[in-house]
Order: structure tokens, then C-alpha cells, then sequence
């Protein structure tokens, strides 16, 4: 059966489900499942390509963020790629590493990336 509006979907859902009493939770039920899709999937559509600059240790994350792909520096030929590095493993890195430097690690702190050096 191909649905093709929302009410399609709300009377499939009550049919599967066969229970009259949960009828006006169809709606939440149909919203946490998107909301679930939206955490796990990931479309070429919701690749996108962003520059930041930075010149400081901590950046802002861009207001639509979900997760980094790839993370390159642009200003070096060929752009040089950075490693992703666990948040604990950041913090390992950093204690060896200068305070100052061409980046060569990455992690995401909270809102914001963090780079190394």
C-alpha cells in the first residue's frame, strides 16, 4: 500500500496497530519515529560542505550541525586532513604537543570544535 499523505499514514499506523485507545497517540508515535530516523540515518542530502576559520583552539559548530565527514585544512596545498581524536584522547594529545602550531588533530566538544595544536 503506498502512502502518499499524513492522514495515510495515521489511519495505516491505527490499522497495524488495532487498538482504538491509542488512536490520538498515532500522531507522537509517527513523531518519535522521525525523530529516531533523524539521529541514525544520514542522506547525501544532509552532507554538506561548510569553511570556518580559526585561530584560536575552540570553534563554534555550524547552527545545523550533526557530525564531521571529513575536516581538512584549506589553507596548506594539497588541504591537509586532520584526525578525529576522542575527547580524552585530545586531552592526552595536547599535554604533548606546543600551544601553538598547524592543527593535526580535531574533536567535538559540547557546540564547538576543538583543534590541536
Amino acid at each position: 500500500m503506498a502512502l502518499s499523505t499524513y492522514t495515510e499514514l495515521k489511519a495505516s499506523v491505527a490499522d497495524w496497530l488495532n487498538r482504538s485507545d491509542l488512536t490520538a497517540a498515532i500522531a507522537d508515535f509517527i513523531s518519535l519515529a522521525e525523530a529516531q530516523m533523524e539521529r541514525v540515518l544520514r542522506t547525501r542530502q544532509m552532507i554538506v560542505r561548510s569553511n570556518a576559520s580559526f585561530n584560536v583552539e575552540f570553534g563554534a559548530t555550524p547552527a545545523d550541525f550533526l557530525e564531521v565527514r571529513t575536516f581538512k585544512l584549506s589553507g596548506t596545498n594539497p588541504p591537509t586532513p586532520l584526525t578525529f581524536l576522542t575527547i580524552d584522547a585530545m586531552d592526552q594529545e595536547s599535554t604533548r604537543l606546543s600551544a601553538s602550531g598547524k592543527p593535526r588533530f580535531f574533536t567535538v566538544v559540547g557546540g564547538q570544535f576543538r583543534l590541536a595544536p
